[in-house]
């Protein structure tokens, strides 16, 4: 017979889901650089949004895929980024070149009319935001709080559905313009 009352079980499955929710919690924060991959889905929507630029580019067009050369995990996701637009981009009117760019070298990069923002960057967001500044870039991540921060102008999200987002803030400071029938269509903040 069990000496256990109702509550006291309840009390020790609560505690442990809580310690479990806190080691997952602690596991993710605690890992540097850490950030789900961009999909492949991620990016054949992303680079959509280039032909809905006010003014779109055309023929080859160089584009930095901007990552973090100290985490294994957005050089990963950059790396696959940049070999997904090598061999897949098609889609878009304009032929999409990548180079890979390190986040720290944005100071002295040349100027890009488009980037795509590896994962792993949330330290970088004002780094990213100043270049796209500077340079009229069109920025586009699948890393949805850079986008919600106001650092990057175009964010997109296909799991469970698919979601792209604006900038209004982003876009505005970038002096990046969609096609009207473009913003009717995405979310903005």
């Amino acid at each position: 017979m069990s000496t256990r009352t109702p509550s006291n079980s309840a009390d020790r499955a609560t505690g442990a889901v809580r310690a479990l929710v806190a080691l997952l919690v602690a596991l993710v924060l605690g890992l540097p650089g850490w950030a789900a991959a961009t999909s492949t889905k991620d990016l054949q929507v992303g680079v959509r949004g280039v032909d809905f630029l006010a003014d779109p580019p055309r023929g080859k067009v160089p584009v930095a895929v901007v990552y973090d050369a100290a985490s294994k995990a957005s050089q990963q996701d950059a790396q696959a980024i940049s070999s997904w637009l090598t061999a897949s981009a098609r889609g878009t009117k304009a032929e999409l070149v990548p180079i890979l760019l390190e986040v720290q070298d944005l100071d002295r990069a040349p100027a890009y009319r488009v980037a795509i923002i590896a994962n792993g960057l949330e330290a970088s967001f004002s780094r990213i935001l100043d270049f796209a500044r500077r340079n009229v870039t069109l920025t586009i991540t699948a890393d949805l709080a850079c986008v919600r921060s106001g650092a990057c102008v175009l964010g997109i999200a296909t799991e469970p559905a698919v979601e792209v987002i604006v900038s209004r803030q982003a876009s505005t400071i970038c002096g990046v313009e969609f096609q009207r029938a473009f913003r009717m269509m995405v979310k903005e903040y």
